[in-house]
C-alpha cells in the first residue's frame, strides 16, 4: 500500500479546499522564525489555485504509486529533502520569500527519481527513462530562464513561482539514489561473508583431522 503517496495526496486535497487549514501549514517567515517550525515540512501541501493542486497532484500521485511500492524508503527519503530543502533555503537565505507552497518540488523529485530507480535496475527500456529524466532537467532549466513555470496558471490568488523548487527536488532525487545505493553495496558484502566461512570450515576441519 503506497500510503506515503496516498497520505500527501489527500492531505493537499483536504487543505485547498481548507482555507484554515491552508494558513496553519503554508510555509510563513515570520511565523516559523516565531518558531512555528513544522511548517518547514508542511508547506508542500498547500496550493494557491487549481491547477497549482492538478498538476502538481498528477505527477506526484503518478510516480509516487509506481516508485513507493517498490522502494519506500528511497521515495520517503526524496521526499524529505524536496519538502525541506527549499523551505530551509527560503528562510536562511531569501528573506524576500514570505509565503511559500506547492508540491512542486516533490512531484519533480519523485518523477526524476521514478526514472533514476528503473535506469539502476536495469531493462529494455533504458532510453525511454533516461529521455524522461533528461526533459525534468531540460524543463527546470528553461523554467528558471524564463521565470516562470510550465502548465500552472495563476488563481485568484497571485503568487510568483518558484522554480528553484524543481531544481531542489531533482537534487534530492540524486541524493536519494546515492543513498539507496549505498545502501545495497554493504548488504552483498555480508550475505557472500557466511557463503566464504561455510566453504573455508570443511578445509579447516581436514586440516586439523590429519
Amino acid at each position: 500500500m503506497p500510503w506515503a503517496t496516498l497520505l500527501v495526496a489527500c492531505v493537499s486535497v483536504a487543505a485547498f479546499f481548507s482555507p484554515r487549514w491552508s494558513e496553519l501549514l503554508v510555509y510563513d517567515r515570520q511565523a516559523v522564525l516565531n518558531a512555528e517550525l513544522w511548517r518547514l515540512a508542511t508547506a508542500s501541501l498547500v496550493h494557491f489555485s487549481g491547477s497549482h493542486l492538478f498538476w502538481n497532484l498528477l505527477v506526484f500521485a503518478v510516480a509516487g504509486l509506481s516508485v513507493e511500492t517498490e522502494d519506500r524508503k528511497g521515495f520517503l527519503a526524496v521526499c524529505a529533502l524536496a519538502a525541506l530543502l527549499p523551505s530551509i533555503t527560503y528562510v536562511a537565505a531569501c528573506p524576500e520569500v514570505a509565503r511559500y507552497g506547492g508540491l512542486s518540488g516533490l512531484s519533480t523529485g519523485a518523477m526524476a527519481y521514478l526514472c533514476l530507480h528503473r535506469l539502476r535496475d536495469g531493462g529494455s527500456n533504458g532510453a525511454i527513462w533516461l529521455s524522461l529524466l533528461a526533459l525534468i532537467g531540460v524543463k527546470a532549466i528553461f523554467e528558471i530562464a524564463a521565470g516562470t513555470t510550465l502548465f500552472v496558471s495563476l488563481g485568484e490568488e497571485p503568487f510568483r513561482v518558484l522554480p528553484s523548487v524543481h531544481v531542489m527536488g531533482f537534487g534530492g532525487a540524486l541524493c536519494a539514489t546515492l543513498w539507496a545505493h549505498s545502501r545495497r553495496v554493504p548488504r552483498r558484502t555480508a550475505e557472500r561473508a557466511p557463503r566464504t566461512a561455510r566453504h573455508r570450515a570443511p578445509l579447516l576441519w581436514r586440516c586439523s583431522s590429519l
